[in-house]
This record gives C-alpha cells, sequence and structure tokens, in this order.
C-alpha cells in the first residue's frame, strides 16, 4: 500500500529519497502521483504539470527558480509565454530548457504594452533615426505603432513584470 509524504521543493537528494522511502518508492526517476500545493510566484506553471511528473525533474526546476533574480523570473516567464503561443504542448523537461536559457533575454522592467516599448527604443538609443528629431515633433511619434514593430520583429511579450525578448540558447 502506497503512502503519502509531504516534501518543499527544492529539496537535498536526501529529502527526495527519504520522501520516496515513505511512499515504497525505490528510485527518484520513477513517476509518482502527486499534487502541488503551493507554486509561489510561479502560479503560470500550473497547466504545464500533471500529477504524474517526475519528482526529480520537479526538483531540478525548483532548484533554478529558487536561485533567480527578478530579471531571471521575467525573462522565465517570458519563455513560458512565448511556447504558450505555440500550438504544441510543453512540459517540465521543456520548462527546465527555459530556465537555463534566461542569460540570452533582454529584459526591459516596468515597460508593460507597445507604447512603453515604443518610448524605450526612441528614447534609448535603439532607434538612431529618431535621436536628431526637436522635441516638438519627437512627441507626435506614434510610439504604440514603434513598439508593436520592434515587439513583433523581436518576437518579445509583455509579463507581468516587463518586456522580454530572447535569442533562444538550447541547453537540452
Amino acid at each position: 500500500m502506497a503512502g503519502n509524504a509531504e516534501i518543499d521543493l527544492p529539496a537535498s537528494p536526501y529529502r527526495l529519497l527519504n520522501a520516496l522511502d515513505e511512499i515504497g518508492i525505490k528510485s527518484t526517476k520513477e513517476i509518482v502521483y502527486q499534487e502541488i500545493l503551493n507554486y509561489g510566484s510561479f502560479g503560470y506553471l500550473e497547466p504545464h504539470f500533471d500529477e504524474y511528473t517526475m519528482l526529480e525533474e520537479l526538483n531540478t526546476l525548483a532548484q533554478k527558480l529558487a536561485v533567480f533574480d527578478r530579471v531571471d523570473s521575467i525573462a522565465f516567464e517570458g519563455l513560458v509565454k512565448m511556447a504558450e503561443q505555440k500550438p504544441e504542448p510543453f512540459g517540465v523537461k521543456e520548462l527546465i530548457n527555459f530556465a537555463h536559457s534566461t542569460e540570452s533575454c533582454h529584459v526591459v522592467s516596468d515597460v508593460f504594452d507597445d507604447e512603453q516599448l515604443g518610448r524605450f527604443y526612441a528614447g534609448n538609443g535603439f532607434m538612431p533615426e529618431y535621436e536628431t528629431l526637436p522635441d516638438k515633433i519627437y512627441e507626435h511619434l506614434d510610439f504604440a505603432k514603434i513598439g508593436r514593430e520592434a515587439r513583433e520583429s523581436e518576437g518579445g511579450v509583455f509579463t507581468q513584470r516587463g518586456y522580454r525578448r530572447c535569442t533562444w540558447t538550447s541547453h537540452g
């Protein structure tokens, strides 16, 4: 008869083995039924787990997410949002790959829409054609269009904490 064990992730290898021993499983590579009770600030990941995800994979992902700073968290959320726009489903293995790819992302905190992105790009040297415009003309630019075109050409996405664009790096 299988037992129950409650474990906080990330966990040490010994804690994983103890939890599995409590439920009568001998390997961290076995798939066991689980229920995730708290996703913390990563609640948007819930649809990408099922109850039979390998505990070792969940722990690997949790270890990486536990050391994220604000920029890494925004980049990771952007990678997840980008993958959600594609028709193919993805799971924990892909999430682990995304977690190891945040260094290839450029994050602009506190930019949440195309207009803000257009203003950021036009005002910070990313678009030299706008640098020499007089202020009177500069303020009449269509910043939403500038931002939308930049976002679409870069394949960027907005997250709850800012704008993110990445060049994909595979760690698989």
